[in-house]
C-alpha cells in the first residue's frame, strides 16, 4: 500500500503555520504594547541667525542660546512651546553661550528663534525663522 506522502506534508504543514501564527500575532502584541522604547521620540532643533545661534535639546530640555558675532549685539532665543513664546537673552558677549533648563512633557511641539538685539532695554533687532523640535 503507497502513502500519500503529499497529504501529511501538507497536514504538518498547517500544524507548523498555526504554531507559527500562535507566536507571532502575540509577540507583535507585546511590541505595540510596550515598544521598543518611548512612546514619543523627541528630536533637537537649532535655528542660525545673524550672528546668534539658538538650540534645543531634547534629551534633559534644554535651550543654548549662543553669541556667534563679536557685533556688540547680545544673543537671543524665543522658544514656543505649549501656551506662549519665551524670550531669553545671553548678554555675555561673543562666543559664550547660556543654557536653560526646561521641563517640557514629552511629546510637546517645540520651536525655537535664533535673534540679536540690544541688551540695555530689551530690544530685540531681527530674528531668524523658527525651527521645530519635539521634547
Amino acid at each position: 500500500m503507497k502513502r500519500n506522502t503529499e497529504t501529511k506534508t501538507s497536514a504538518k504543514g498547517r500544524r507548523a503555520r498555526v504554531l507559527l501564527r500562535s507566536l507571532v500575532v502575540p509577540a507583535a502584541v507585546a511590541i505595540g504594547m510596550f515598544g521598543s522604547g518611548s512612546a514619543f521620540a523627541g528630536y533637537d532643533c537649532v535655528a542660525y541667525g545673524n550672528g546668534a545661534t539658538a538650540t534645543f535639546q531634547n534629551y534633559g530640555e534644554k535651550l543654548l542660546i549662543k553669541d556667534d558675532s563679536s557685533d556688540g549685539h547680545s544673543a537671543v532665543a524665543k522658544i514656543y512651546y505649549g501656551d506662549g513664546t519665551k524670550v531669553y537673552w545671553n548678554p555675555n558677549g561673543a562666543g559664550t553661550t547660556r543654557t536653560v533648563d526646561f521641563d517640557i512633557p514629552e511629546g510637546q511641539r517645540v520651536e525655537v528663534a535664533a535673534c540679536i538685539g540690544e541688551y540695555d532695554g530689551y530690544r530685540i533687532i531681527e530674528c531668524s525663522l523658527y525651527k521645530v523640535g519635539q521634547a
